[in-house]
């Protein structure tokens, strides 16, 4: 017996249940996401617009998790969503624009509690870098951009000097 894994881009729905909410999920989910998003402030966050202090712990996950669901959605139909890789590009350069040079990446430590990085567990930190690295892998792996793996690589290593 031939046992492997089968990769996103290898499945189609063609008709049926599983097409409906791939369909219902690209085509009004992720919007719908995008613009709660935008109003609750998490783009901003990750953008680190000035003044910008009502950040959850949790926002980066949330964005990372956004994002990986778009490259999803490119590795099927490039042009069509052509608009959210415009928007993911333009996250993603701020996000990069906003690293610190060691490497550190935290939308909510980086601008509310900066002398609390690394010290609370329970705050989302490692979480957040986790869902940040699928994010990468996967617009690395289905758009052909670099920009958020190499951010999370450095992250890795920060957390690897860290902890280890």
């Amino acid at each position: 017996m031939d046992i492997r894994n089968i990769d996103f881009i290898e499945v189609d729905f063609l008709n049926g249940f599983w097409q409906d909410r791939y369909t219902l999920n690209a085509e009004t989910s992720v919007y719908a996401v995008k613009k709660v998003f935008e109003d609750s402030g998490r783009f901003d966050a990750v953008r680190f617009k000035k003044g910008n202090k009502n950040i959850h712990v949790y926002y980066d996950s949330d964005v990372s998790k956004w994002i990986e669901a778009v490259a999803y959605l490119l590795a099927k139909d490039r042009e069509k969503y052509a608009d959210l890789e415009l928007f993911c590009d333009e996250l993603i350069a701020k996000m990069v624009e906003n690293q610190r040079e060691d490497g550190y990446f935290n939308s909510y430590f980086q601008q509310v509690a900066p002398d609390k990085v690394f010290t609370t567990r329970n705050d989302h930190e490692l979480y957040c870098a986790g869902h940040i690295i699928e994010a990468g892998i996967a617009y690395d792996k289905y758009v052909g951009k670099k920009d958020l793996l190499m951010l999370a690589e450095r992250y890795v290593n920060l957390i690897r000097e860290v902890f280890l």
